[in-house]
């Protein structure tokens, strides 16, 4: 047997590679974007598509293809009530057997939403904290000292002459404001 030398982007089908979402069947068909909305949905269910084992992403591709074919069978079902028909047996047996192999593939991947991961890695936060030290001194966000922000805000300085640090209020925390008579 020959080995494949192409490179690992190349020898996967634009199926698997998720591409495209069926060999024959437009995705912007239907049925097509029932089954690629529920897959998405699966996805997001397991954390997210970054997150999920080749597994996992198979199971979640058989819930959404399944969930397509339900909600075509639920549809001719409801057709024929509104007609005053009973639904075939067969396709109330399908129905069945579809609703609880799907159940079958919702157990495998649990029913819980999995939560996303999202700590940073400890050399990517420290590298994030040392380049926002090199830039300007502080991150982004980070509170300056109250005489750089009142430069930088004019707005602030004027709030800052009129705090109650220099009303007669607080005279006392000032020790350059003269004292009256009357509080001696």
């Amino acid at each position: 047997m020959l080995k494949d030398t192409s490179p690992p982007s190349k020898r996967r089908s634009r199926i698997t590679s998720g591409a495209r979402l069926l060999p024959t069947v437009r995705g912007d068909s239907q049925w097509g974007r029932i089954m690629g909305d529920v897959y998405n949905s699966a996805l997001a269910h397991c954390g997210g598509a970054d997150y999920v084992s080749e597994l996992q992403r198979l199971q979640c591709r058989r819930i959404g293809a399944l969930e397509a074919e339900l909600v075509h069978a639920e549809n001719r079902i409801a057709a024929a009530r509104t007609a005053g028909e009973e639904p075939p047996p067969s396709l109330l047996d399908l129905y069945c057997r579809l609703s609880s192999a799907q159940r079958r593939h919702c157990e495998a991947l649990g029913w819980q939403r999995t939560a996303r991961d999202i700590t940073p890695d400890l050399r990517k936060y420290i590298e994030q904290k040392s380049a926002d030290t090199r830039v300007g001194g502080r991150s982004e966000g980070a509170a300056l000292p109250l005489e750089k922000a009142c430069i930088e805000n004019p707005i602030l300085e004027s709030s800052v002459s009129e705090s109650p640090v220099n009303s007669p209020v607080s005279d006392f925390q000032n020790p350059e404001s003269p004292i009256s008579e009357s509080e001696k």
